[in-house]
């Protein structure tokens, strides 16, 4: 799997960062070359919302939930989970993988944060609003080892991450720091972070501060314990963020 740096800075010229229908032929792509399905699982307008998952995962592989492009105006996760699994497809086929490549394609088209409703997604995935039912069925009784959710923040001043379950934030920093610094920041989003880490103590839904439940956290409270919400700042460079974001993919999945 690729590293820091080893996404080409060409894809630069003339990027194609909010362009859903350029990132679905990219990863019709990886889906042929990694043996992934990709279909269509519901739509948002004139748009479609893809999902892909393994075929035939080898026994034991881990069980792995992927997903970026929930908030429009944050590509660069979209951009970074699409290269990152073009550079080598052929390590994806040791995964057990579940990957939605842009859950907000509209909101990625028009650079905004909310879909065509004006809704925020990631404050809704406990909804029975559309696209949430059709995106639980796509999950049905899975489980994860772990989920990553790759996203931006025009705030932040480094890398920072979300972490519920587990205890492996600060390796992910780690690699990712050869782009871009974790945030020094003390208090993020009212929360208290060390090192770029925030950990949510998160006992059920009825103590979580928010009145909707982010995709971190409906995933944490019911497929997975490990989740991780991956942050970089979205007024730096983009091809540091995209590289950011594909290094904590291959520390997480490449261990």
């Amino acid at each position: 799997m690729p590293g820091p740096r080893d996404i080409g800075r060409e894809f630069l010229v003339g990027h194609r960062a909010h362009d859903p229908r350029w990132l679905a032929r990219r990863w019709r792509g990886v889906a042929r070359r990694a043996g992934l399905e990709m279909r269509a699982f519901a739509s948002a307008g004139e748009h479609e919302l893809f999902v892909l998952r393994s075929r035939r995962p080898p026994a034991g592989a881990r069980r792995v939930y992927l997903s970026a492009g929930v908030h429009g105006d944050e590509p660069a996760g979209a951009l970074a989970l699409a290269e990152w699994a073009a550079a080598d497809p052929a390590a994806l086929r040791g995964l057990d993988l579940l990957i939605f490549p842009c859950l907000n394609p509209w909101g990625l088209e028009n650079n905004v944060r909310l879909d065509a409703r004006g809704r925020d997604l990631n404050r809704m995935f406990q909804s029975r609003a559309a696209p949430f039912p059709a995106w639980r069925r796509e999950l049905g009784r899975r489980r994860f080892d772990i989920a990553i959710s790759l996203h931006e923040d025009y705030d932040a001043r480094g890398v920072y991450i979300y972490e519920l379950g587990g205890n492996g934030a600060e390796r992910l920093l780690e690699a990712a720091a050869g782009s871009i610094a974790p945030d020094p920041r003390r208090k993020i989003d009212d929360s208290v972070a060390r090192g770029g880490v925030i950990r949510r103590r998160v006992m059920d839904r009825e103590t979580f501060p928010l009145s909707g439940l982010p995709e971190s956290v409906w995933l944490y409270f019911e497929r997975c314990g490990w989740a991780l919400t991956v942050e970089t700042p979205s007024e730096f460079s983009l091809f540091d963020r995209v590289n950011a974001h594909a290094a904590v993919l291959s520390e997480a999945l490449c261990e």
